[in-house]
């Protein structure tokens, strides 16, 4: 019976083994082996599962994915189905009932996997044990009517500069600062009161899972760097942070997943303060982000065995 034997390199192949299947062509099964067992079968179902974990890199411009709110991968079905060739502009799957193990599986596994270039790397915020944040909180509650914010500020920024922590939020800057913020007291009387808050974080970014790529490559962070609702100022306070979901940097990974990125003042200074009014509800400056996700861009082609 005739088969194609195809090799994809384990080097090339960042998610990949090292696999050497035979293809035979008349039939759904390998020298009298079950169906379950079917090597064409299980490379077809590993190539399913790996999809969803590669960027779709024709979709960037210049390198860089612009104007998405995710990192775009590509599709199992409908007319960006990556399955051109497999069996159907609306199959979802290779393996179906009716399927007949021919050349064309090795041509489908080899086109497909060639697109699979760009693994997208699951990310989180890490302090590595470092204490990365900052906060403050001051109140007037020593001039005549309790609405100097200056007082507020003043001991708001004394609580921070003397208080330090772990955080794994994220990095983040914020003041915020009210003229007339009113509360009811323990003893149901309406209190008027100066109120000021400042806060700030340094982050790192570390993959979620152990990650192996053939080697160092470069690498690119994203993250969402705005905040959300009308309550904000937006203010980056030199943190170079860009708002939206976007490429925040360029870096290198290792190929044991190692990266050096940290986002945010290591030195935490202290925030530009917001510019409040009386009568505004607290309204913040400064940012907060999401999480952050790593497209990894390793510089390779696959090659078949002659």
């Amino acid at each position: 019976t005739a088969s194609q034997t195809c090799t994809i390199p384990s080097a090339d192949a960042p998610r990949c083994l090292k696999v050497t299947y035979t293809a035979v062509l008349d039939t759904n099964s390998l020298a009298g082996l079950p169906l379950n067992a079917n090597l064409i079968g299980q490379l077809q179902g590993a190539s399913e599962r790996l999809i969803p974990h590669y960027a779709n890199h024709t979709k960037a411009s210049g390198g860089e994915f612009v104007g998405v709110d995710h990192i775009p991968t590509w599709e199992l079905s409908g007319d960006e189905s990556i399955f051109k060739m497999a069996i159907g502009s609306d199959a979802t799957s290779w393996r179906q009932n009716g399927d007949r193990v021919g050349l064309w599986c090795s041509q489908d596994l080899q086109r497909v996997l060639s697109l699979l270039k760009w693994p997208i790397l699951d990310c989180s915020w890490d302090s590595r044990g470092e204490k990365n944040a900052r906060g403050g909180f001051g109140w007037d509650d020593t001039s005549k009517d309790k609405t100097d914010l200056t007082i507020a500020r003043d001991k708001a920024k004394d609580d921070f500069n003397a208080t330090s922590a772990e955080s794994t939020d994220g990095p983040y800057c914020e003041t915020y600062g009210a003229l007339d913020y009113s509360y009811t007291d323990e003893n149901g009387n309406v209190v008027v009161q100066a109120i000021a808050w400042c806060a700030r974080s340094y982050s790192y970014v570390a993959t979620i899972d152990e990650v192996s790529m053939p080697s160092e490559c470069e690498a690119d962070l994203y993250f969402d760097g705005g905040v959300s609702g009308t309550d904000w100022d937006r203010d980056d306070n030199g943190d170079n942070i860009e708002e939206d979901f976007v490429r925040q940097r360029v870096t290198n990974i290792s190929d044991e997943g190692e990266l050096d990125i940290c986002i945010g003042d290591k030195s935490l200074a202290m925030p530009e303060w917001n510019d409040p009014s009386a009568g505004v509800i607290i309204k913040l400056r400064g940012y907060r982000v999401g999480g952050p996700v790593i497209v990894a861009k390793p510089d390779f082609n696959y090659q078949s065995s002659p």
